[in-house]
């Protein structure tokens, strides 16, 4: 299994930081995306996505750590604008290697988000990656379950909403405070100049709109 890893992100949303993503292969089959409705199977980003899962591109996992460890201390990047985090087995997280990516992340500012189930398994191995520093944040389809995630078990969480709940600020049904990402709703605004997702300790849910060729079926998968 291959990872890719780009330095300099062309994508709009994100700005300049470095990038990585993941072989098909690491993405929960249980997702309420995995068959449709996932934003990366469409656009260059899929083509880029193929490549990597055929294993026509990318890197192995050390050399792929290698690149991680080279960034530059205090850096902002972004694992996984494609793919989630590596596996054992299907919906198991491999947690050597999520711990092994946490080392790497040492210094800098990694962030990614998972899909995969919150087994008791699972959920030890995001604890401690948020813990080392390098931010897990549980994406659900709705901001009352990333409440309970929240609440429960003290990790961050974001949701993804309905395309036309593009409000800035609101709160859940228990009062937790939602913040609509900045970059959906805001042109001059990307990851790059935004950080809130990179915020493991934050207090709030950040939620992202439905967008992309995609967006009425996962406006149907969210409601």
């Amino acid at each position: 299994m291959l990872f890719g890893f780009t330095a300099v992100s062309s994508n709009r949303k994100t700005g300049g930081i470095p990038t990585t993503t993941s072989a098909k292969g690491t993405c929960w089959t249980g997702c309420p995306f995995y068959e449709k409705g996932c934003y990366a199977k469409g656009g260059p980003q899929n083509i880029h996505w193929n490549a990597i899962s055929a294993g026509e591109r990318g890197y192995e996992w050390q050399a792929f750590l290698s690149l991680i460890r080279k960034l530059q201390r205090g850096q902002l990047w972004r694992h996984n604008v494609s793919g989630d985090l590596p596996v054992v087995a299907d919906g198991i997280i491999d947690g050597d290697k999520v711990a092994q990516l946490a080392d790497a992340n040492r210094g800098r500012k990694g962030y990614t988000y998972t899909h995969h189930p919150l087994t008791d398994t699972n959920l030890g191995v995001i604890k401690y990656s948020n813990a080392a520093g390098f931010t897990v944040n549980v994406s659900t389809e709705s901001v009352e379950v990333a409440d309970q995630v929240m609440t429960d078990h003290g990790i961050p969480a974001v949701a993804v909403v309905n395309s036309e709940k593009t409000d800035r600020f609101y709160r859940t049904e228990s009062g937790r405070k939602v913040i609509t990402c900045p970059a959906t709703i805001h042109d001059n605004v990307n990851c790059s100049t935004c950080g809130l997702c990179q915020q493991s300790d934050r207090e709030f849910i950040i939620a992202f709109p439905a967008h992309g060729v995609a967006k009425k079926t996962v406006n149907s998968i969210v409601s």
